[in-house]
């Protein structure tokens, strides 16, 4: 089958294709420029940009009598024809294996046939055979040589006696190393190679160090190794060892040697020298040999690719390539192999060095090889305008020493730089003596898929004076600076800039990881990152995470930085999904000036941490002051930490002081990340303090703690400080402020001073109606002071539109308040359904609660006695109205017990608890406070539980007098309540209003004073129709309308024309029905009734009796309840007194009163109705004939014309039920 059109790879990029005996293979690229070889079985084209195309297999599938057919720009030519015009030696089966292996070059002008039918392939070209791709790790060789044959030559070269140019011997046919040497010509200089072993399909590997016999040295080890010079090559020039500490063959220049490098030297010729090595396997029984062509050259230059070039036979196929220099001290110029070679400098690399360790200095035509370079002596490049160029597509590279450069006097000059590329490779600087990489009025660019700095008694990386550092990497940054030392003013940084220097790390997935550690007697200081004056400093990864920390230890004055910013220092930090951590720690032992800073400024400054899903925590901690984020500077400093998701954590630690957040400009901002910040001291800690602090998020919850031995304070505002938390618009809030210490007091979770130096205190939520804010503060678990207002500082707590909640747990204070200028602690709750929870004493006019919508107020106290010390003089201060002007609607006394209240408990609320049960909505709880109100106590001293029981009673008659749902619903309509808008919602309201509770709250009420089912029963009586009797619920309800004469009756038992005619009564009829007296039925109890007079003791006669309706003197026929009056008891001389008093002022009498000169008390019951007289105010009572016109014009008038139950038959009613016991 044909193999389909081959398209040309992009440039630098390999395209591998198995032909599997495909009988065509089509080529779909142009031809010129480019080059046909074979590599082992693979047969390779290589284009002009690097690319390359590898047909594996070609020469296993193919042989001399199968050969497909190539079809070049539309032609189709035989397998044949196109070996024979472009290569005959790659033809498969044609020649010789290692002769095949030799690269060819297909000749422009070609055949007579070719130039006139295939012209355009005139730039077809084969060069030298390709190169292994580089292994994953290591120095791994190449493939092709494991059959362990190969050729060998040199280029420009002397040989034997002196002779220019004389004819050189062939080269065995063996596998081939390539030692090169840079020396100027000294006895003793070296290069080494590692011993190799290979063949038998084995591609040839370094053998292990500790397993050489060379020599007989080491008889039990497993390889013995040989070596000898082939027959035409010197022995003289080079003496062979192994070095015993590394296991490699060592190449030293013997005088002889030295003196021939120095004499080719001066005509720029190279020392050329073959040394034959064969290795024995003493456990498989198997050898291998190879060649190691020694190269040396007193010129600091050489091209591998170039030197190839220069001779026909040779070819770039070997091993690998090995370069070391030493003695040389100046510039290098190094074209390695692209195999996987090692180069090894034992000088400073000078600028305008360049090392090409992949075949090419194009870095797209570098071959994807594994090189080593070791740069033993640093480098320094202080060539003004030069650049240095170290670069390797994969391996490592090691720098012992600095990468230094300084530029000319050009500010800045950037043209004087150090450039690193190692691609996918490693890199390693270390230091000991000074900085790892630093930059003066110069430029260095490192790359690699990781680098790892170190420097010991210097900076990790230094950068000053426009000087730049840029290190770009796709894996790992790690960088240290270590100083250590007995003397004083020891420091470190493990990123320094200062005089308009900058530095920055690119770090794709790889982390980065910052340490900076001195240690001393006095004055040490450490930075993780340093930006000390006029510079900049900046890391980003992706992925990977940022780990700052920085370590001081010393007697005194020790201070250690996290990140440190000085006079317009700018430093930032930025990751994608990365974690941050930043850590300053100091230790003094004198615990004296110590301060261990996560973030620090001072002076002018900012520094900045950014992440989109990664979490940051930023720590401070030191012997005397332990500061997670502080700022000392102007108003354009600022620390300032950014998150999406990613939690946010900053605490200060200190066995003396201890702050999360200090100074002028601290900023938190999140989207969904949670916020914790923490000031913990042994003596005092501080979470929030300083000017313009801000913490902004747009779902997270916030936590702020201050905590110390002697006092710890959440938010702390002073002078012109002024802290805030808050939401976003339209998000909700969730802050926690906490505050501890040993003493209660000295435990504050919000303290503001001096309000005309705005110290000021905020907490601002914005929640929408689906939302919800909550804000708590407590202050030694309610123990200590929640809000503190100092000299007119103030605390300010604000929510949105959602059903908020705010908790205060701990006291509310205002010290020396500022006159006229208002409580120095402020709730303005929003237009939600909110609740404010107070536990903890609030001083009068310390403390403004205002509110857009309403709220409950819930009180909490350990005991009955405490609620009146803690809230009282608050309350009473602000007065009932403002309250409920200000959205109060509900209170809740938590822990109160009402059957056990405390005398003062009803005076000091009785004004706000009436103002709540009068406002529509109101909710009081425990609702057994509701009983204790004016409006629910006729003055007789009766118990709550016994009116309470009588509400019960009502609720009954109703049902027994066939009030149900529906005939009350009529009589609202009657009295206008339809059109009045009241609806089935309202009357509960109203009914609240009035004292009726549901079901539930009568049983609850009823269980709390110990009545059960049976008390509460009622005997089984109705009414008859005609008149409502005293103890009715028409009373109630007429008290309820009467107090609210612009609207509507508020309760359906409101009297109406039909609850008041007669029975007989018709239109027309003129027929008087005068009043009933009021014990007009007194009536001995009946059969079956129940009376128990056993409770009722002395010598006062005890008179009982029912009410009745007047039609059945038997049984209990109309009875509405038993009731049971004292004789002697003066209080029934006051029935009346009242009403009757302001009635007789204005020449009249109510509907019923007792006659001039009696004394109810002294009268029996039976005679009662002797002395109460019927009659009284023509407002109130007509002799004329009622009709039913009066009543019609009585039923549009219910709610503002008087009726019969007017307010002395009311203030009667009232009475009896107060006398009336179950």
């Amino acid at each position: 089958m044909p193999l389909d059109q081959i398209l040309r790879p992009g440039p630098g990029q390999t395209l591998t294709l198995h032909p599997a005996a495909s009988d065509k293979i089509t080529l779909g690229f142009p031809t010129e420029g480019v080059r046909l070889s074979r590599d082992d079985n693979a047969l390779i084209f290589t284009f002009d940009d690097g690319a390359v195309i590898r047909l594996v297999d070609f020469y296993v599938d193919y042989r001399a009598d199968f050969i497909p057919e190539f079809e070049v720009d539309g032609r189709l030519m035989s397998g044949t024809n196109f070996f024979t015009t472009f290569g005959p030696d790659l033809m498969p089966g044609a020649v010789p294996e290692h002769e095949t292996r030799n690269a060819h070059v297909i000749q422009t002008d070609g055949d007579s046939s070719l130039m006139g039918g295939l012209d355009h392939l005139n730039g077809l070209n084969a060069s030298a055979q390709e190169k292994a791709t580089a292994a994953d790790s290591g120095i791994q060789f190449d493939s092709a040589l494991a059959a362990g044959h190969g050729s060998a030559g040199h280029g420009p070269a002397d040989h034997g006696s002196g002779s220019a140019d004389p004819e050189l011997p062939p080269a065995a046919e063996v596998a081939f190393v390539r030692a090169v040497l840079y020396s100027p010509g000294d006895p003793g200089d070296s290069v080494s190679t590692p011993v190799f072993f290979g063949g038998n399909g084995v591609a040839p590997l370094a053998v292990p160090p500790n397993d050489i016999d060379f020599g007989g040295s080491a008889p039990d080890a497993r390889y013995a190794v040989t070596v000898s010079v082939p027959e035409g090559w010197s022995a003289s020039w080079v003496d062979i060892n192994v070095d015993s500490s590394t296991g490699r063959l060592k190449f030293s220049l013997t005088p002889d040697g030295a003196a021939e490098l120095q004499r080719l030297g001066l005509t720029d010729k190279n020392l050329v020298d073959l040394v034959h090595v064969k290795v024995a396997d003493r456990v498989s029984g198997g050898t291998f040999e190879y060649n190691v062509e020694l190269v040396g050259t007193s010129t600091q230059n050489f091209d591998s690719i170039e030197y190839d070039r220069q001779s026909v036979e040779h070819n770039a196929e070997n091993i690998g390539e090995f370069h070391q220099g030493q003695h040389n001290s100046g510039v290098y110029s190094i074209i390695s192999s692209s195999r996987n070679d090692e180069i090894i400098l034992n000088d400073n690399v000078a600028g305008g060095s360049s090392i090409y360790a992949s075949g090419s200095g194009d870095r797209a035509h570098m071959a994807d090889d594994t090189n080593t370079i070791t740069l033993n002596a640093g480098v320094a490049n202080t060539t003004s305008g030069s650049s240095t160029q170290i670069i390797s597509a994969n391996g490592a590279l090691q720098v012992a020493g600095s990468v230094a450069v300084q530029g000319g006097r050009v500010i800045p000059d950037l043209e004087t730089e150090n450039v690193i590329a190692m691609g996918k490779g490693s890199v390693y600087i270390h230091n000991s003596s000074g900085d790892g990489v630093t930059s003066y009025n110069g430029k260095n660019d490192i790359s690699g898929g990781t680098v790892d700095i170190t420097a010991i008694s210097g900076n990790g990386l230094n950068a000053f004076t426009y000087g730049a550092n840029n290190i770009a990497t796709s894996g790992d940054v790690t960088i240290t600076s270590t100083n250590r030392s007995e003397s004083s003013g020891v420091n470190s940084s493990a990123i320094f800039c200062g005089s308009y220097g900058n530095s920055s790390i690119k770090a794709d997935s790889g982390d980065v990881k910052l340490t900076a550690a001195a240690a001393g007697s006095n004055n040490v200081s450490s930075y993780g990152i340093n930006g000390d004056a006029k510079c900049s400093n900046s890391i980003n990864t992706d992925s990977g995470d940022v780990t700052v920390a920085a370590t001081a230890a010393g007697t005194s004055d020790v201070y250690s930085y996290g990140i440190y910013s000085g006079f317009e220092g700018i430093n930032s930090i930025t990751t994608k999904s990365g974690d941050v951590t930043v850590t300053g720690n100091a230790t003094a032992t004198s615990d004296t000036n110590s301060q261990g800073t996560g973030m620090g400024i001072f002076e002018v400054g900012n520094n900045t941490i950014t992440t989109d899903s990664g979490s940051v925590t930023v720590t401070g901690k030191g012997s005397v002051i332990g500061a997670g984020m502080y700022c000392r500077g102007s108003s354009e400093s600022t620390n300032a930490i950014t998150t999406g998701s990613g939690a946010v954590t900053v605490s200060g630690e200190s066995t003396t002081v201890g702050y999360g957040i200090m100074g002028e400009h601290n900023t938190i901002t999140t989207g969904s990340g949670a916020v914790t910040v923490s000031g913990a001291g042994t003596t005092v800690g501080y979470g929030i303090t300083g000017i313009h602090n801000t913490i902004t998020t747009d779902s997270g919850e916030v936590k702020v703690s201050g905590s110390g031995a002697d006092s710890g304070c959440g938010m702390y505002a002073n002078y012109d400080d002024a802290n805030t938390i808050e939401s976003t618009i339209n998000s909700p809030l969730t802050v926690t402020i906490t505050a501890s210490a040993n003493t209660a007091e000295k435990a504050i979770a919000m303290w503001a001073v001096y309000e005309y130096r705005r110290g000021v205190n905020r907490i601002t939520g914005h929640s929408q109606a689906n939302g919800t804010d909550s804000v708590t503060l407590t202050a030694n678990d309610g123990q200590g002071i929640a809000m503190l207002s100092d000299n007119g500082g103030k605390n300010i707590i604000t929510t949105g539109a959602g059903n908020d909640s705010v908790t205060i747990n701990g006291a509310v204070r205002s010290l020396n308040p500022s006159a006229g200028s208002g409580p120095g602690n402020e709730i303005y709750l929003g237009s939600g359904k909110d609740t404010l929870t107070l536990n903890g004493a609030v001083e009068a006019g310390s403390l403004k609660v205002t509110s857009w919508g309403t709220y409950t107020l819930v009180l909490q106290a350990p005991d009955a006695e405490s609620f009146v010390a803690r809230y009282g003089d608050w309350i009473t201060a602000i007065g009932a109205d403002p309250l409920i002007a200000g959205g109060l609607r509900g209170i809740s006394f938590v822990g109160l017990n009402p059957a056990d209240l405390p005398a003062d408990f009803m005076t000091t609320f009785e004004g706000v608890l009436e103002a709540i049960h009068s406002a529509e909505g109101g909710t009081i709880v425990p609702p057994e406070l509701i009983n204790l109100l004016p409006g629910h106590d006729s003055g007789f001293a009766a118990s709550f539980a016994e009116t309470d029981a009588e509400h019960h009673t009502q609720d009954a008659q109703h049902d027994a007098a066939g009030h149900d749902a529906s005939t009350q619903d009529a009589q609202h309509a009657a009295v206008g309540h339809a059109a009045a808008g009241y609806d089935v919602s309202t009357q509960d309201a109203q009914h609240a209003a009035v004292g009726h509770t549901d079901s539930a709250t009568q049983d609850a009420q009823h269980a709390a004073i110990g009545h059960d089912a049976s008390t509460q029963e009622t005997p089984p009586a109705a009414h008859d129709g005609s008149v409502h009797m005293a103890g009715d619920d028409s009373q109630v309800a007429v008290a309820a309308a009467s107090a609210q004469p612009d609207t509507a009756a508020l309760h359906a038992d409101i009297l109406v024309p039909d609850d008041i005619a007669q029975p007989g009564l018709v239109a027309g009829e003129h027929e008087v029905e005068p009043a009933q007296p009021l014990f007009a039925f007194l009536n001995a109890p009946g059969v079956d009734a129940h009376v128990d007079t056993s409770a009722y003791e002395g010598d006062a006669p005890l008179h009982n009796g029912h009410l009745g309706s007047g039609e059945s003197g038997g049984g209990n026929a109309g009875v509405q309840g038993e009731i049971a009056l004292t004789l002697g008891d003066e209080s029934l001389d006051s029935l009346f007194a009242g009403t009757d008093q302001h009635l007789a002022e204005n020449g009249e009498h109510g509907l019923w009163y007792v006659e001039s000169g009696s004394d109810l008390h002294e009268v029996a019951l039976t005679d009662m109705s002797e002395i109460i007289v019927q009659g009284g105010s023509g407002e109130h009572v007509s002799d004329a004939v009622v009709t039913t016109e009066e009543y019609a014009h009585l039923e549009q008038e219910v709610v503002s014309a008087p009726t019969v139950m007017d307010s002395n038959q009311e203030a009667t009613d009232n009475a009896v039920r107060e006398m009336t016991t179950y």
